[in-house]
């Protein structure tokens, strides 16, 4: 408000409690003069008359002030001691005093009563939203004290034209004036007019229906006119609505409803039993400003029907009315009298169209709100919502938000399955009864619920982990002794704007490449998927690349204009003839905007000898750079051709939840190669820029490791080593044992993730260039040795620091008992084919303390022959051969060949079944017997995948002969079938739950491996195998992985045990190989004999076992026991009764198979141990 400063009248203002004297026929304004009031106020004013015996009047003439937290507070006298005029209000003013004015409705006038006439003001304001504060004229007189002004006006009795006022008369005057203003307006002066009166109380009248008012009254005496009272403030009442018309807001049927309103207005039926029913129109009102409260009787006594709104800032506070623009109801009494009671607040600023609702009375309708709704069935596009119906209604509508096609749904079904909605969105359902004539209850209050997520496997990116030498050092290049120089990066945040270089790590079979170095267009870390936005990170500030926009220029005859390049560069000696990476490109350009827009990489090798620079990440086979418009597949975008779509990966839509990045589509890998000079300088460039603008990100994966050049001979590393640790010095000795009968655990900083490393030599190296990393290392033994074996050794949090070199973490064993054992077992090389050799491997180990002795005796299948065997000193017989072996040492393992011939057809044909077998000598205690004897069956193949999975009992076992303590035989086979050799290989077998994967024990492998289990998945890795290509040499470009697992118990016949491995030669797809199935069949099964009558024991078995029948009429009439490979040792015949006992006295140790035929020719076959 504008202010003048008057000469009659100063201020003394302090800054906390000060005092200031004001002049009669003067002004009393704020502190802020022409401006706002200040913040933290705290300014007491005292007000006296200039003459003894007169008294100071206050009258503001303008007043704004914060509601509730600036404050006015008047004293009746010349001190804050002296009585307070008090407003009645309770707020958050400073200090939590009651009584003060605040707000936007003048207060006052204020006459002094105070002997000495005068009048205090204390003024406290809060920290913030300073408003304009006030205006008041001062005078003073005697006079008033012969005419003092009326007080405690009340208005009562409000209806929508009238009220009725009383006050009290302080004085002898019995003529008054009385006076209504709109609420809000400035209060009367003394010259303003009201109406002359007699009588008090007096009856308002010709007032307007929902209108705030402020009342003021004033005396007349016979000289003189008192000054006007306090106001008091009240709200007419809505005119009475009667059934059949329509309910505005008191802005009628055109206007906005006022501010400041407190309306109530009661609805009651004309005839008794009927109730009166509410249905709006239209609504709007300021949302948690202006409420209705709607209450279910003839006034707000009755129970309210609740919006289940919070109280908001709806003057009052009170809860649980409607506003917005979201039409409420229908309502319908179903109170005892039929009415309905609405009471409208609105503050003091914005007041909106309000509503317009029809009034209808009759009957009740037995219609009822819904209750108890459920949201149950949840998918990623469907739900079921249930609920409990009230009264007589059979149809209901269904609001769904936010809206899918169909919203809101007209059904009769309860419950009702929701369709059409999207994955991972929080949607809410609220739910109307429809009614007779069309009318529908008011909502049920909304249930919200969130659609499932689709299995989602994003890959993550890290853009924290590696700085961008470690990203060039760590995790391009594979080989840590290879001198990286100069390395620099350029990204958003150079220019103020995001991140786009990161560290990737995947598992999505959608995204061929398991970890590596991202460079982004954008933001790295929102590259994870799944695909449900464009990815636009990049701000305008971000500039391109030069070297990359001459590229491409030159290559599609436009200019690229580039924006928000990412850049890796650095200096390297090579230290081979040949380097290279594998890389893939992924963009938000595909599709749409695959014509025109060339997002791009490059990779850019300079020769810094010669000057020669040369860009290696080109399309294969062409010298076209690799970006948007180079590869593409025109059936994403029909608006141009494909161009080199061979190379083009895969296309993912929005949303897609399937991708491993938010990226819409992406090439398949690729590699960068180059021939190089060794130890010769070169210069390294990895770009990826935007083509004209910012918008749709694009970005180059690259895989670790990829840039080869050997393995890593001089990095930090934790070498674990496990050993017999026979001097018990807990250090390995020169002439002690690795130990290789158990795994290495390994956890990294406290996961839960622990790994189990299976070494052949009984030692692993771990690498890890992040030393902040820090790993849990532990040693579990084999169960089969834990009764021989201990080992106690832990080690926690252990660091990989930089520069700490080979660090040894011994695992000392300890034997605790001495024992015997050694096993024998097969594993085949090749596949049996007809007319055709192939071969099988026996491998023969001491698992043992003492060196070993004895005899190997293989038996071939009766159709084929043996042609070679690699270990000289066999002896043939007519089954195969025998080999007396010498002096196998402790944890020796000693192998050879045997090359077998396959006749030709019709001898031998596609899909007969060959089985070889071997036995080893048992030595004396030897603490397994099983392991003494091995059995290989192989189908017969025309051809054959070189890269598959067997097992060596085939693919059916007779349940009969197979124990819950027994092996299946295991065999992955792979072979390099490119062209150029393989650097790594790797092997995936997750485990079928039925298989017991912490039995898993490896027998052999063709090369040095690590073996790495998590729960049931393995993981064999060769590391720089180096594996020739097929075409180099045929032989060696093969591989095997040999080990053996044990049946989790319970299994039965028909069950039926897959396996599958992944193989993978560096980063190229896996290759998948065939699945083979293990069926458990009952051979001996016959419908007429109950195998449970049958008894063979003891097993084990010393000298004699006996068989039994019990409950049956079976008799037994002939016994034979057969060794593993097949050969009849004993039999007993012409027994003709019900128990016989056998003498095996004479039978080595081992497993044999006891064959009993009953009198009516039935066959039953049971395992038996002979000790």
């Amino acid at each position: 408000m504008s202010k003048q400063l008057l000469s009659l009248f100063f201020i003394v203002l302090f800054s906390s409690v000060g005092f200031a004297q004001l002049q009669c026929g003067g002004y009393f304004y704020d502190s802020g003069l022409e401006g706002n009031y200040p913040a933290n106020a705290d300014e007491i004013t005292t007000i006296c008359p200039d003459v003894p015996g007169e008294a100071v009047t206050v009258t503001f003439t303008s007043f704004q002030t914060e509601a509730q937290f600036d404050g006015l507070y008047v004293f009746d006298g010349n001190s804050t001691n002296a009585p307070q005029i008090s407003s009645g209000q309770q707020g958050n003013v400073p200090g939590g005093m009651s009584g003060a004015f605040w707000g936007t409705t003048a207060p006052g006038p204020f006459t002094s009563t105070s002997p000495d006439g005068c009048l205090t003001f204390w003024f406290k304001s809060d920290s913030t939203l300073e408003n304009g504060g006030w205006e008041a004229m001062i005078t003073c007189g005697s006079e008033n004290f012969n005419c003092p002004a009326p007080t405690a006006l009340t208005v009562s009795n409000v209806m929508s034209t009238t009220a009725l006022l009383s006050w009290t008369e302080t004085g002898t005057a019995v003529l008054w004036e009385v006076l209504a203003i709109p609420c809000g307006a400035p209060a009367p002066t003394v010259s303003s007019v009201g109406t002359l009166v007699t009588a008090n109380p007096y009856m308002f009248p010709a007032l307007s229906p929902s209108t705030c008012y402020s009342f003021y009254v004033r005396a007349h005496c016979e000289n003189s006119v008192s000054v006007w009272s306090q106001s008091a403030i009240a709200t007419t009442v809505q005119p009475v609505t009667l059934c059949g018309e329509h309910f505005y807001d008191n802005g009628g049927a055109n206007g906005n409803y006022s501010n400041l309103s407190n309306a109530t207005t009661t609805i009651c039926p004309e005839n008794p039993g009927d109730v009166v029913s509410v249905s709006f129109n239209s609504f709007n009102t300021e949302a948690t400003w202006d409420g209705l409260y709607v209450y279910n009787g003839n006034s707000t006594s009755a129970p309210m029907i609740s919006s289940g709104n919070l109280g908001g800032n709806v003057p009052g506070g009170l809860p649980g009315s409607f506003w917005g623009t979201t039409i409420p109801g229908p309502f319908e009494s179903t109170s005892t009298d039929g009415c309905l009671t609405f009471v409208f607040k609105s503050d003091t600023s914005v007041n909106m169209p309000g509503w317009d609702a029809s009034v209808y009375c009759g009957p009740p309708s037995n219609c009822f709100v819904a209750n108890g709704v459920t949201v149950t069935n949840v998918t990623t596009d469907s739900a079921t919502i249930g609920w409990t119906s009230v009264g007589d209604a059979t149809q209901w509508q269904l609001t769904v938000t936010p809206s899918v096609s169909g919203s809101p749904f007209t059904t009769s079904s309860n419950p009702f399955v929701l369709t059409g909605l999207s994955p991972d969105t929080t949607y809410s359902v609220s739910i109307k009864t429809i009614c007779e004539e069309g009318w529908m209850t008011v909502s049920t209050p909304p249930v919200s619920f969130v659609t499932a997520i689709p299995e989602t496997n994003p890959l993550s990116v890290n853009t924290t982990l590696y700085t961008p030498s470690e990203l060039i050092s760590n995790v391009l290049i594979d080989n840590p002794c290879l001198e990286i120089t100069n390395v620099s990066s350029s990204t958003g945040t150079t220019f103020g704007s995001t991140n786009g270089i990161g560290f990737f790590q995947n598992d999505n079979p959608n995204f061929p490449l398991t970890s590596g170095i991202v460079l982004s267009t954008g933001d790295a870390a929102n590259i994870p998927g799944p695909n449900t936005s464009a990815l636009s990170d990049g701000g305008a500030q971000w500039p391109g690349d030069a070297d990359l926009e001459a590229i491409i220029s030159t290559t599609l005859g436009t200019p690229m204009n580039s924006r928000n390049a990412t850049k890796l560069e650095f200096d390297f000696t090579a230290l081979n003839e040949f380097m290279s990476f594998n890389f893939l490109f992924a963009s938000d350009e595909y599709g749409i905007f695959q014509c025109n827009y060339a997002d791009a990489f490059a990779f850019l090798l300079t020769d810094l000898e010669t000057g020669i620079t040369t860009n290696l990440a080109v399309v294969p086979g062409t010298q076209d750079p690799v970006s948007v418009v180079t590869i593409r597949d025109g059936a994403n975008n029909t608006s141009c051709a494909s161009a080199n779509e061979g190379y083009f990966g895969q296309y993912f839509g929005t949303p897609d939840y399937d991708g491993a990045t938010n990226f819409i589509g992406q090439t398949a890998v690729m590699t960068a190669s180059s021939v190089v000079i060794p130890n010769h300088p070169y210069h390294i460039k990895l770009v990826v820029a935007d083509r004209n603008d910012s918008l749709y990100d694009s970005a180059v994966f690259i895989e670790a490791g990829s840039f080869t050049s050997g393995p890593p001979q001089c990095s930090d590393k934790l070498q674990l080593v496990a050993f017999v640790d026979e001097n018990a010095n807990g250090v390995k000795d020169a002439s002690e044992d690795a130990f290789n009968h158990g795994s290495f655990t390994v956890e990294q900083n406290d996961s839960g993730d622990i790994s189990q490393v299976y070494s052949p030599f009984g030692s692993y190296d771990l690498y890890d260039a992040n030393p902040v990393n820090s790993y849990d290392l532990g040693y579990v033994i084999q169960s089969g040795f834990a009764s021989y074996y201990t080992v106690s050794a832990s080690y926690n949090d252990m660091n990989i620091a930089v520069g700490s070199g080979e660090q040894i973490v011994y695992f000392p064993v300890t034997l605790t008992q001495p024992f015997n054992d050694v096993a024998v077992s097969i594993v085949s090389i090749s596949a049996p084919r007809p007319a055709m050799t192939y071969q099988n491997k026996v491998i023969y180990t001491n698992n043992g303390v003492s060196p070993a002795s004895g005899t190997i005796t293989f038996t071939k299948d009766a159709l084929v022959t043996i042609t070679d065997v690699s270990q000289p000193g066999t002896v043939a017989n007519l089954n195969g051969f025998t080999y007396n072996f010498t002096d196998l040492q402790p944890n020796e393992t000693r192998m050879f060949i045997v090359t077998l011939s396959v006749p030709a057809p019709p001898t031998v044909n596609q899909d007969d079944l060959l089985t070889n077998g071997v036995t080893i000598s048992a030595v004396a205690n030897d603490i397994d017997l099983a392991n003494n004897t091995f059995s290989n069956t192989q189908v017969v193949v025309n051809s054959y995948d070189p890269n598959m999975i067997i097992e060596a009992h085939g693919e059916q076992i007779d349940i009969n002969t197979f124990s819950v303590n027994e092996f299946l035989y295991y065999t992955i086979y792979f072979q390099n079938t490119g062209t150029a050799s393989a650097i790594q290989v790797r092997l995936d077998d997750i485990l079928d739950p039925q298989l017991d994967e912490n039995t898993v024990v490896m027998l052999n492998a063709s090369h040095n491996y690590v073996l790495q289990r998590k729960q049931n998945h393995l993981k064999w890795i060769f590391d720089y195998i180096m594996l020739p290509g097929q075409m180099q040499n045929d032989q060696l470009s093969k591989g095997y992985v040999f080990f053996k697992i044990k049946v989790k118990p319970g299994f039965q016949a028909g069950d039926i045990i897959p396996n599958t491995a992944q193989i993978y030669f560096d980063s190229n797809p896996a290759v998948v190989t065939n699945t083979f199935n293990t069926m458990f069949i009952d051979a001996l099964q016959n419908d007429d004999f109950d195998a449970s009558s049958f008894v063979l024991f003891p097993n084990p078995a010393n000298s004699v076992f006996t068989v039994s029948f019990t409950n049956t009429s079976e008799v037994l009439s002939k016994i034979s026991v057969y060794d593993m490979l097949g050969k009849k040792v004993t039999e007993t015949d012409g027994l003709q009764q019900s128990q016989a006992n056998v003498n095996v006295t004479g039978l080595s140790k081992g497993v044999y198979l006891v064959e009993i035929m009953t009198a009516s020719d039935k066959r039953l076959v049971r395992k038996l141990v002979i000790e």
